[in-house]
């Protein structure tokens, strides 16, 4: 049995799907009382109704759509809880991209990753309003990973996802989205202050001319 968890553990795809069922899982349990169809998230600034089909998809269509946009599509009953796992997922997948970014272990980048998508205010049960704010702070929380990756690896596709994905947090909830690049910033500033220190100014300053 050690043996099999073992062969688990080295095959990357296996373990993923292990760790997506543990996330299910919690989810299952931390969600358990608003799961039946008859019972809604409460948020007391929430529509209690959603728009039409018609009127879903156009919101979606919108220049830097939100999760919550895309969940619209969906009946009532599911989608307002549904964006929030969805947020919650993409937290742990963004977790997981920026320790694994820092040379961590598969293993430790999911506890990473699990640790950030039930921190507070995503596992709750009361939504005190602007649903925003949790789009942005999932969404923008990848920046950290596509930083660490374009600055240290120096390639224009990690350049390129980060400004394709700015926006989109941006649009979920600006002044959230603000204090999030503050963050994002400091840490990019950390990084290129780090590598001028170990390979110099000017090979760092050529990450303004990145290699494809």
């Amino acid at each position: 049995m050690l043996k099999q968890f073992n062969h688990l553990l080295q095959n990357k795809f296996l373990f993923a799907l292990l760790m997506l069922g543990l996330f299910c899982g919690a989810i299952a349990i931390a969600f358990n009382e608003v799961l039946p169809a008859n019972v809604i998230f409460l948020a007391p600034d929430a529509p209690l109704l959603f728009p039409s089909f018609s009127e879903a998809f156009q919101h979606l269509l919108a220049p830097a759509p939100a999760v919550l946009n895309l969940f619209r599509l969906f009946p009532f009953g599911f989608s307002y809880e549904g964006s929030f796992w969805c947020d919650m997922l993409i937290c742990c997948f963004a977790a997981l991209f920026l320790l694994r970014s820092n040379g961590l272990p598969w293993g430790a980048a999911w506890v990473g990753g699990f640790a950030a998508a039930f921190t507070g205010y995503f596992a709750t049960l009361f939504c005190a309003g602007h649903r925003g704010v949790v789009d942005a702070i999932a969404v923008t929380s990848i920046a950290f990973g596509l930083c660490h990756r374009a600055i240290t690896q120096g390639l224009w596709r990690w350049w390129i996802a980060l400004g394709l994905l700015l926006p989109l947090g941006l649009a979920a909830q600006a002044d959230i989205w603000l204090i999030l690049m503050i963050g994002v910033f400091a840490y990019s500033f950390f990084l290129t202050a780090r590598r001028c220190r170990t390979e110099g100014f000017m090979p760092t300053l050529r990450l303004l001319f990145p290699r494809l």
